[in-house]
């Protein structure tokens, strides 16, 4: 720093040298030299100024909290040529020497809800890449400009969030799925077929046949002919069966036991039947299983639902949208939590939103043989929300090494949504 020009030159170099991940040694400086230099939080910068009665350098690190505030200096060792570096720092991570940040104030954004409505604006709502002008608004669009320092709403996490801003930690588990009560099994089966396997169906029309065949043969070589079957065809012994089979009367002893056979099998039937008239499908886990014409969909209207869903470019999920939630000329099925769960508790009916408000109104709302079975089908692939910064923030590391108390915030809607799930699983 002693020669010619040197200070001039540091005041041409641009702020972002000065940060991570470049490092610095500034030989035999002073205070006043380096003053207006913007070395923030994440700067790695180390002085070293000689001894005047020595041959050994002394190094300090310097850095400033802000652009406006003064210079802040920290030990880092002392060198010697014979001795080699003597380390003098509390600790070799740089993020935790500057975790005081002397109640420095951030600038910080929020995505807010407006009073009667559910509907997130923060001065603006978090808003999204306009795919016409690539201009950012709301939240995201202020900590692109770097107009504020951090976001004070999570936000989740996208590939084309990733260029302009940093996230920091996950907060709160979060997820979004499809809710449903499970239509009836009639709905989407023939339930005539389903009360036995396809090997019990085989078996009942084996006996059936096996029984007829008795039957004629019964009827055909009886020791006492009977005028009246002595002249029976084989149509004749077909219908004769059939009405066995309907539950006719007879007086023979062969059906008799055809008639027993038969009993066991319709006994078996219509209690099967029964049970399946009272049970709700399992079938439906899928989006392709939305888009059955009996089941209706609605979803919670909030800015990030209306974004990703009309981004949404996979086949399944784009048809979904086009044809039930945003169909040309027709109104849209956004709304409001409370109004989605209630159309859900009628049935036939699935509302997305995120999960853990949803059963916090089905806990309020539904009884309790409501709340049995209800199914989650994801549609978004993602779940979460995380914290943002602006991208490459001096503050980045300082802030994620901080012991922010989540954890009892965590297991708490952990707990909370689980016993609601458990409540649900109850049948």
């Amino acid at each position: 720093m002693n020669c010619e020009h040197n200070s001039d030159f540091l005041s041409t170099i641009e702020e972002k040298y000065f940060a991570h991940p470049y490092h610095w040694i500034i030989i035999d400086t002073t205070n006043d030299s380096i003053q207006n230099l913007t070395f923030l939080p994440d700067s790695n910068i180390i002085l070293a100024n000689k001894d005047r009665n020595s041959d050994r350098y002394t190094l300090k690190q310097v850095y400033k909290i802000a652009k406006e505030t003064p210079l802040l200096y920290e030990d880092f060792g002392i060198w010697n040529q014979k001795e080699g570096l003597i380390d003098l720092r509390t600790t070799r991570i740089l993020s935790r020497r500057r975790r005081n940040l002397q109640g420095h104030q951030f600038k910080a954004s929020a995505a807010l809800p407006t009073e009667g409505s559910e509907i997130h604006t923060d001065l603006d709502d978090y808003q999204y890449k306009d795919p016409k002008t690539g201009e950012i608004t709301g939240m995201c669009g202020r900590l692109q400009r770097k107009e504020v320092d951090i976001g004070a709403s999570v936000v989740l996490m996208t590939i084309e969030r990733v260029e302009y801003l940093d996230y920091l930690s996950m907060e709160v588990p979060t997820e979004f799925a499809f809710m449903l009560r499970p239509p009836p099994i009639s709905y989407v089966s023939n339930i005539y077929y389903l009360p036995f396997t396809g090997l019990v169906w085989i078996c009942s029309i084996l006996l059936v046949i096996l029984c007829t065949f008795i039957v004629t043969l019964t009827l055909k070589f009886r020791l006492m002919p009977d005028e009246g079957t002595d002249h029976m065809t084989t149509s004749d012994y077909v219908i004769f069966a059939t009405a066995s089979t309907c539950q006719m009367g007879s007086e023979y002893l062969t059906k008799f036991v055809f008639f027993t056979a038969m009993l066991f099998l319709y006994t078996s039937f219509t209690a099967n039947i029964v049970a399946l008239l009272q049970s709700t499908t399992k079938s439906f886990r899928t989006i392709s299983h939305l888009q059955n014409p009996a089941i209706e969909v609605g979803v919670h209207d909030t800015p990030y639902n209306r974004h990703f869903f009309k981004m949404e470019n996979e086949a399944t999920r784009k048809l979904l949208y086009d044809t039930k939630i945003a169909p040309p000329g027709k109104p849209d099925a956004f709304m409001n939590i409370s109004y989605g769960v209630s159309r859900m508790r009628e049935g036939m009916f699935a509302f997305h939103s995120e999960i853990s408000p949803s059963y916090t109104e089905v806990e309020r709302t539904f009884f309790e043989n409501e709340k049995c079975g209800i199914v989650e089908i994801d549609f978004y692939g993602m779940a979460d929300t995380w914290c943002v910064i602006q991208k490459r923030s001096p503050y980045k590391e300082i802030l994620k090494a901080r012991e922010i108390p989540q954890i009892e915030i965590q297991q708490y809607l952990h707990i909370k949504v689980g016993n609601v799930q458990r409540t649900i699983d109850i049948p």
